[in-house]
Order: structure tokens, then C-alpha cells, then sequence
């Protein structure tokens, strides 16, 4: 490589679409070698009486194949160029996402773009276990097959006659056997709740906090990971980075939301005179709802995390950093953090951390 640069590895999809110059070199070199020998004849023939338009035809075949050639170099050199940006911009990712795993940190009511429910008191909380099943379906296929038939031949001196018939019957007999198993994830938990706030004019507001699950939130990283990733390519050299960060990604998620669900219904049981109020944070989805990603039970409580809104931010900061590092590097149509569904997050912004 030019520069100084070390040449970087050819990746799985670069090596799918690696431009030929072989079939370039070959007509170059046959071309050159004929035109070589019908000059040399035109020379020293002296009765060919236009030698210099067959010289001029010669020039221009090489010079058609030197320009077919030309633009085969010119795509192989941009070739070469997406392959380095490509190898280049999955290090800058691989540091980038090792970095969100160092220090990715709940968000809080100080974070940008988010919605805020402060002050308020838990009215309903309903919690739901993600459901597992197992299925399998057993069994055999018995097949009796019989070939039968008849023939009759008839020969004389002034001919034959062949009279033939061929038949096949059979049966199948088929069992099958299904059975299926369904299981609660007892610690797979998510909740709904509502929480109320009551204004001064005696007004009762009401907003609904929606908590999926920890297997839910590692699910949805992994599908944001994986539609990042295809939108350079399979077998890109960032597809390939961001795919072996996937499950690191989404096994580093500590979501609380199994034991918040059992505090809310805990504060439930008390009287309402001793229930302390409810802080949460979350990304807003129809106005009356929101996505909680951290909820304070109490007004000097910790924040736990529920969905990992702050996670998901920073793997889409990280990949648009890249991007706009690596504006020259080709990319498919753009992913947003949009890919389970209604659910939708917020803007990329700077967070501001506890």
C-alpha cells in the first residue's frame, strides 16, 4: 500500500466482489503481440500500399485496451480503498463498543430527552412472566408398494402382436405424535404500572410505565446489533466487529426490573398513608406512556435500571461517530433503534450521568 500503510485484510464480502483484470491483461497481451506482428509485416512488405493506416489501426486496438484496462485498475484501486475504510472503521467500532462496556451507566432524571414522572404515587402494577415453550412432533411412515401386470404376445410369419399392461398399488400409513411443554421464566419478569400524581385543582394525572423484561431488553439489543451491522454488509469487516460484541452487549445488561416489580407491589400492600412517592424516567411513547429505563422508589432512593435506554443511545452514537469519521464508506439504508415494534428511542444526545 502507498503511505506507509500496511494493506488491510480482504474481507468475507470484499473477496464476493473482487474486480477482475485478468481478462484486461490477456487482450492487452494478445492485442500487443499481434499488432507487434502485423506491423512487423506491414514494414517490410513493400508493396502494402497503406502502411501508415495500418499502423494507426494497430495503435488504436491498444490503445481501446489500455483504457479498458485503465478503468479496471480504477475499480480495483477503489476496491482496495472501501476494503481499508471498511477494516479501519471496524477499529474505530471494536473501540468504540469496548469503551460502552467499561462504562455504561443507568440513565437519570438528569438525562436529556427523556420524559420525567416525578412526585407520584403507584396506583396498579401488573407484572408479566415471559412463557417458553418446547414442542416436538414424533412419529413413522409406513409405505407397502405392489407391481403387477400382464402380457400377451401373439407371433406369426407375417408379423406380431404384443398386448401389455403394468399396474402398481400400494398404502401409507402415517402416526404422529405431538407433544409440548410450557414454562414461566419465574425471574423473566416485566411489569406495567400506573403511577398517579393529583394537582393542586384536585386533577388526577395518571401515566403508564411500561418495563419490559431482562431477556426482553437483551433481545432487543441483539436485534439492534444485528440491523446495525447488516447495513454495511454481511461479512463487512464491521459486520463482523459488532457481531462478535453482540452477546457481550446484551449479557453486560443488569436490568432490575424483576425486583422493582416486587418493591411496587410490596409498597402496594402498605397503607396509603405510609407508600413514599415514585420517581421515573423513560422515553416517551403515546403521551400518557412511557418506556421506563430508571425508576427511584422514594425521594432519596438509588435509581435502578429497567430498559437500557442509555446502552441503546450509546450504540447509536457510536455508530454514527463512525460514520461521520468514515463519510466515503459505502452503507446500506439506515437503522433506527425502532426493530421490536411501536417502541421508538429517542434522539442521540449527550447523557448526562449520576
Amino acid at each position: 500500500m502507498s503511505n506507509g500503510r500496511k494493506a488491510a485484510p480482504i474481507s468475507a464480502r470484499a473477496a464476493t466482489t473482487r474486480p477482475s483484470i485478468g481478462f484486461a491483461l490477456g487482450c492487452l497481451g494478445v492485442t500487443f503481440s499481434l499488432g507487434m506482428v502485423a506491423l512487423a509485416f506491414a514494414m517490410a512488405s513493400n508493396e502494402s500500399p497503406d502502411k501508415p493506416g495500418q499502423v494507426v489501426i494497430v495503435v488504436l486496438g491498444w490503445i481501446v485496451i489500455m483504457g479498458v484496462l485503465a478503468t479496471k485498475l480504477g475499480a480495483r484501486q477503489e476496491w482496495l480503498e472501501q476494503n481499508r475504510l471498511d477494516y479501519e472503521a471496524s477499529q474505530a467500532i471494536r473501540r468504540s463498543l469496548e469503551r460502552i462496556l467499561s462504562e455504561s451507566a443507568p440513565v437519570t432524571d438528569r438525562s436529556s430527552d427523556l420524559h420525567i414522572c416525578g412526585d407520584a404515587r403507584v396506583g396498579e402494577v401488573s407484572r408479566h412472566f415471559d412463557q417458553r415453550m418446547n414442542a416436538s412432533i414424533n412419529g413413522w411412515l409406513q409405505h407397502a408398494l405392489n407391481v403387477h401386470g400382464w402380457g400377451v404376445n401373439i407371433a406369426g410369419n407375417s408379423g406380431g402382436l404384443s398386448i401389455n399392461k403394468l399396474g402398481l398399488s400400494g398404502a401409507s400409513a402415517v402416526e404422529l405424535a405431538a407433544t409440548a411443554v410450557n414454562r414461566t421464566d419465574l425471574t423473566g419478569d416485566g411489569f406495567l404500572a400506573v403511577l398517579e400524581r393529583e394537582h393542586l385543582d384536585g386533577r388526577l394525572e395518571t401515566t403508564r410505565v411500561i418495563a419490559p423484561s431482562l431477556p426482553a431488553c437483551r433481545e432487543y439489543v441483539v436485534q439492534l446489533m444485528r440491523g446495525l451491522a447488516a447495513s454495511f454488509g454481511s461479512g463487512s469487516h464491521v459486520y463482523t466487529a459488532m457481531d462478535s460484541y453482540l452477546l457481550r452487549l446484551a449479557s453486560s445488561i443488569k436490568c432490575e426490573t424483576s425486583r422493582v416489580s416486587d418493591q411496587l407491589l410490596a409498597m402496594l400492600r402498605q397503607s396509603p398513608d405510609r407508600r413514599s412517592t415514585v420517581s421515573v424516567v423513560g422515553d416517551d411513547l403515546e403521551g400518557w406512556a412511557i418506556l421506563g429505563a430508571a425508576i427511584r422508589l422514594g425521594a432519596d432512593g438509588p435509581w435502578q435500571q429497567l430498559f437500557p435506554i442509555a446502552l441503546i443511545r450509546a450504540i447509536l452514537a457510536a455508530v454514527a461517530q463512525m460514520k461521520s469519521a468514515f463519510p466515503s464508506l459505502q452503507t446500506g439504508p439506515e437503522v433506527s433503534g425502532a426493530i421490536l415494534g411501536p417502541t421508538t428511542i429517542a434522539p442521540i444526545a449527550a447523557l448526562e450521568q449520576q
